[in-house]
């Protein structure tokens, strides 16, 4: 599938391509779930780490990947696929919270980067959304 210049892979040769930025969630040669695999919310999706991001494919690609990867498709699967499934669905989940508001999207980049927030600079950063006016 591709997706914002990058493709995601359900079912490939290998777990994780950083040189590709691709994530392998289901097995090619078994159609099993694969372990999940410590990478960032942009490769997740097959994305580049970018402030912008097209939200209504971010959504579309969200979709697509919950429907295979939804434990209840696992529950008659060996214990060790489901929770690989419970954990991969969780990491979709986060990273779809994430990358689809703009706030977040941009912390989580900072973050990636080495940049943590100050507590100050967070609250009111919440108290903006929270009320609408500019900080």
């Amino acid at each position: 599938m591709n997706f914002g210049g990058a493709a995601v892979r359900l079912r490939g040769e290998s777990v994780y391509d950083k040189s590709r930025d691709q994530v392998e969630l289901i097995a090619s040669a078994c159609g099993k779930v694969q372990p999940p695999v410590p990478v960032d919310y942009f490769s997740f999706f097959g994305l580049p780490r970018k402030l912008t991001v097209d939200v209504a494919g971010l959504e579309q690609e969200f979709y697509q990947l919950s429907r295979k990867l939804h434990p209840d498709l696992y529950s008659g699967a060996e214990k060790r696929e489901q929770e690989w499934s419970l954990e991969q669905s969780s990491q979709l989940n986060d990273a779809y919270r994430t990358l689809k508001d703009p706030i977040k999207r941009t912390e989580y980049l900072l973050r990636l980067e080495g940049v943590e927030l100050e507590e100050q600079s967070k609250s009111a950063t919440e108290e903006a959304r929270a009320s609408g006016k500019v900080k």
